[in-house]
């Protein structure tokens, strides 16, 4: 029986993160949004992204 993500420690805090991380980069200037802001919001992303 394979288990869903949900119950999985790794795949909840990935999620935690990443809702933390959105408010930070939304608050940073343009630039900042645009360089590191979108390498950040990917990396997170990556995390907590199912792979089928």
């Amino acid at each position: 029986m394979i288990k869903p993500l949900d119950d999985f420690q790794v795949y909840q805090l990935a999620k935690d993160i990443a809702e933390e991380i959105y408010p930070i980069i939304r608050g940073w200037d343009y630039f900042n949004q645009d360089t590191i802001g979108r390498q950040l919001i990917r990396a997170v992303d990556s995390i907590a992204c199912p792979v089928e």
